[in-house]
């Protein structure tokens, strides 16, 4: 999700799903939705392997980036480090895994996924019949799946941020009148 026209594919969207594994995909999809207004849902699922080859707290993520919230960079969901890492290209392999542990190389997390895209339909659902409950808000949502528990999680939201901030500099409804970070 890093080239022009594939991203100019998304201007003519009402809402955006963002399931996939890169941070570099993260960080356009924030983009869009901040720049070109259009609200999203970004979903994920990370299934932690300790050293000692024990699977760790497996977690879905729901991240609603809708234009009055905040957003992805603010929530620290968007690392630096890994974004400078997938532009060196051949890391974007390494990096588009569900479990951090190389022998590993394709494990089954489909009815995990099925519980992430189902959920983030749902919410898409009630947002755009305005069918949630007065008083909800459509925000972070971490559900995990071991302990069955669901939790909320603030989308924190800077004045200063670049993309979400409404000050002079930041990307906030600027559309066209700003270049995407793309390749050509």
């Amino acid at each position: 999700m890093r080239y022009a026209e594939t991203i100019r594919e998304l201007f003519d969207c009402d809402f955006v799903f963002l399931a996939t594994d890169t941070m570099t995909s993260r960080r356009l999809f924030n983009i869009v939705c901040h720049q070109f207004l259009i609200p999203g849902i970004q979903s994920g699922v990370k299934v932690p392997i300790a050293d000692d080859g024990r699977v760790g707290p497996i977690h879905i993520a729901l991240r609603p980036v809708v234009p009055d919230s905040g957003c992805l960079s603010c929530a620290g969901a968007i690392s630096q480090r890994v974004l400078h890492e997938e532009a060196l290209l051949d890391v974007d392999l390494r990096r588009q895994r569900y479990v951090e542990d190389s022998a590993v190389s394709e494990p089954s997390v489909i009815s995990l996924n099925t519980l992430a895209a189902g959920h983030a339909v749902s919410d898409y659902l009630l947002y755009v019949t305005g069918l949630l409950e007065e008083g909800t808000s459509l925000g972070h949502q971490l559900f995990e799946p071991q302990s069955r528990t669901f939790g909320m999680v603030g989308l924190p939201k800077s004045d200063e941020c670049a993309y979400c901030g409404r000050h002079e500099q930041s990307a906030y409804g600027a559309g066209d009148g700003l270049a995407l970070p793309t390749r050509a």
